[in-house]
């Protein structure tokens, strides 16, 4: 009886300690859960050490934990039946946002510690484009274009629109949705904002999302597909916050934006602006739902007032605004801003279309949006005389059409709401009045633009030729990588322009020698005063002219502008004065069209590289720079200019003679052509019309294997 009585003793200390371990582990595995939470949920890395390290979504939930906000532990758990020994299961209750749900997390216990071996599949898409639901599943599109499907956690349940999507195993468990905008037209892009021309400014969430149709569905986009002027985008906000942007379905560069620089095209920011219309018209606050109406006549005075603008009415009245303000003339009404003058002889321009004010950093900013078309009418007599005639002017109109509708595509100053400006960093426009030749070959080329296996071709022109023209690789360098030379367009390529095809070999300097050095090549830029020139400088005037300017352009681009440091070139700040006296000019290089791609500056400080075409040109350039006379440039035609501000082009040899001793006495630039040489001549496009060619046939001369294509 008594063993049967310390049995059972036994029995029962045995099964309260097994007990007491069972509740232990089970508390231990609980405390193990619920810490993991606490530490992944605030994104601390302490967390990793209670994840197996064979577990092969460790990773995905600790990333997936710490980055959506919105996972909040409510109880962790064993069942009853769990024991705890080696493996144990953890049901957890989770807000996830506001919805809760309930999953089950597995334990081993490793080295006397309990580590998580296996977790539900996160699944986390901080913006998610729901573009579909087929009966219990959702699909989603991200901004990487990934798409992910879900299953609906009840009969009922969507998602709709963009917003913060959270699933568990393939199930939806949290949908936050993001509030739909319309924007009617998008005015600016940054990298931390976007202004709708209704709806004004809202930031842009680092981490946005962009969107566009394509063959009947969604696909993932990027910010640089935005285009300044696109109508009907859909924005999604979280609060004021834009999260997800969806491109309209197409895009029609029926009207382009200029941004107007102030007097004599001295930059774009203007200190005060007035201006008047020859219509009545109305200035409107877009954003603030205001319109004001005027007389035609009436002058309107703007001046900034930090990022606002005030407005000065003719009778005395005001106006104070944070927004852009809309000027907009009755139909066919024109802009003019009395302080803007442009042209030789100088005019004030008259501006069709709307113009928009917007105050930025203390200064103003005019942009200028009108039809593609009538901004052609005043381009096209601006960057081609219009004595050359309506077939050469009906190129012009062609190749300035394509490089407008490429930089629409591009908005390269869509921080500023535009897609050009109109000084010669874009095309020159409102430079001269319009003309009715030049408004004809317009109208007669309506439309049209030039392409090059489906995309916009590259339609850069320059004034003259100097028999021959260059390869586009050896004129420019890589924008992205900012490499030289650049990858070569197919058909932007080095071209004879003599009458008779003949290329000669330019590329070396007894070819260059024999090329530029006569004048009586049959060529098509014959006629221009560009076709040749020469200008000659002491030593003392060109060192004057490169100790000003070599620093200068040194500054502007330092990886084209190498200093000698042993036996190599590299960037290298240099002296205001870095040249000493002048040794050598040395050319290193020439493309096949001639064109000096590099060229050694030897002076008694130091020995420096140029390279690109401009580079050389700027800092060449013949004009007086210290005490003396002026340098003259004589052309093809007998005309002298004075101190002309840039060497006309890289398609010319140099001449250094030199005294008893050795040393530079003058040196004599010879060369042909004016502009960088690739692309469209216009001198040239005028001599192959006076022989018969169609606006077509001249388009196909200088970018061979382009086609004519309607744009809208």
């Amino acid at each position: 009886m008594r063993k049967f009585v310390l049995f059972l003793l036994i029995m029962a200390i045995a099964g309260g300690y097994t007990l007491n371990l069972r509740q232990t582990a089970q508390q231990k595995a609980v405390a193990a859960v619920e810490e993991f939470f606490a530490l992944a949920i605030k994104g601390d890395t302490n967390a990793e050490r209670f994840l197996a390290t064979d577990m092969e979504n460790r990773n995905a939930v600790l990333e997936s934990l710490a980055t959506t906000g919105l996972f909040q532990l409510t109880t962790a758990v064993i069942p009853e039946k769990t024991l705890p020994y080696r493996h144990a299961t953890v049901t957890v209750h989770l807000l996830v946002g506001n919805s809760p749900y309930t999953m089950d997390v597995a334990l081993e216990r490793r080295d006397g510690e309990w580590q998580i071996s296996s977790f539900p599949q996160l699944t986390v898409i901080p913006v998610a484009l729901a573009i579909g639901t087929a009966g219990e599943t959702v699909r989603f599109l991200d901004g990487a274009g990934t798409f992910t499907e879900m299953r609906l956690q009840a009969a009922g349940e969507t998602a709709a629109g963009a917003g913060f999507a959270v699933g568990i195993d393939d199930t939806l468990v949290h949908f936050s949705a993001f509030e739909p905008l319309s924007v009617n037209k998008l005015l600016t892009i940054t990298n931390n904002s976007l202004e709708g021309e209704e709806s004004g400014f809202f930031p842009l969430a680092d981490n946005a999302a962009f969107f566009r149709p394509s063959e009947n569905r969604l696909k993932a986009a990027t910010r640089d597909e935005l285009i300044i002027g696109m109508q009907n985008l859909t924005v999604y906000l979280d609060g004021s916050q834009i999260r997800a942007v969806v491109l309209p379905e197409s895009y029609s560069p029926e009207k382009i934006r200029v941004v107007l620089n102030t007097e004599g095209f001295g930059g774009l920011a203007h200190r005060s602006v007035s201006l008047t219309a020859d219509t009545a018209f109305a200035l409107a606050d877009k954003v603030a739902g205001k319109r004001i109406s005027f007389p035609a006549g009436a002058i309107l005075s703007f001046s900034p007032e930090g990022e606002s603008i005030k407005v000065t009415f003719p009778g005395g009245g005001t106006y104070r605004s944070p927004n852009r303000l809309f000027i907009l003339p009755e139909k066919n009404g024109r802009i003019r801003f009395p302080a803007i003058r442009r042209g030789n002889p100088s005019f004030t321009p008259l501006y069709r279309g709307h113009a928009e004010i917007r105050a930025l950093d203390g200064s103003l900013y005019i942009v200028n949006e009108l039809p593609l078309e009538y901004y052609l009418y005043s381009v096209v007599p601006s960057e081609m005389p219009v004595s050359f005639g309506l077939v050469p002017l009906k190129a012009q109109a062609l190749a300035a059409r394509s490089y407008a509708v490429a930089s629409m595509y591009r908005s390269g100053f869509r921080h500023l709401s535009a897609h050009v400006d109109d000084s010669t960093a874009s095309q020159v426009y409102n430079n001269v009045p319009e003309n009715p030749t030049a408004s004809q070959a317009v109208d007669e080329t309506a439309a049209l633009i030039v392409t090059y296996d489906g995309s916009v071709a590259d339609t850069r022109f320059f004034s003259t030729s100097s028999g021959i023209t260059a390869n586009f690789e050896e004129v420019w360098h890589d924008r992205a990588t900012k490499s030289f030379p650049a990858a070569p367009v197919a058909y932007l390529k080095s071209h004879s322009q003599l009458r008779d095809g003949t290329l000669p070999d330019v590329a070396g300097e007894k070819g260059a020698l024999d090329f530029f050095s006569r004048t009586d090549w049959d060529a098509y830029d014959r006629q221009s005063p560009w076709f040749r020139w020469e200008a000659e400088m002491t030593k003392k005037e060109l060192e004057d002219v490169i100790n000003r300017y070599l620093p200068e352009r040194q500054k502007a681009q330092p990886e084209f502008v190498l200093t000698k440091a042993g036996s190599a070139f590299v960037q290298k700040e240099i002296s205001p004065e870095p040249l000493g006296e002048l040794l050598d000019l040395r050319i290193v290089s020439r493309g096949r069209g001639g064109n000096i791609m590099e060229l050694e500056i030897v002076g008694t400080k130091g020995t420096y590289l140029l390279r690109k075409e401009y580079t050389i040109r700027f800092t060449l350039r013949p004009v007086r720079a210290g005490s003396g006379r002026d340098i003259m440039l004589r052309r093809h035609d007998g005309s002298t200019l004075a101190n002309y501000s840039i060497l006309p082009s890289a398609f010319f040899i140099i001449e250094i003679r030199r005294d008893g001793r050795g040393a530079i006495d003058t040196v004599l630039f010879r060369g042909g052509g004016n502009g960088h040489g690739v692309g469209l001549s216009q001198w040239g496009a005028r001599g192959l019309a006076d022989v018969g060619h169609s606006a077509e046939q001249i388009i196909r001369h200088y970018y061979p294997g382009t086609t004519l294509t309607r744009v809208y």
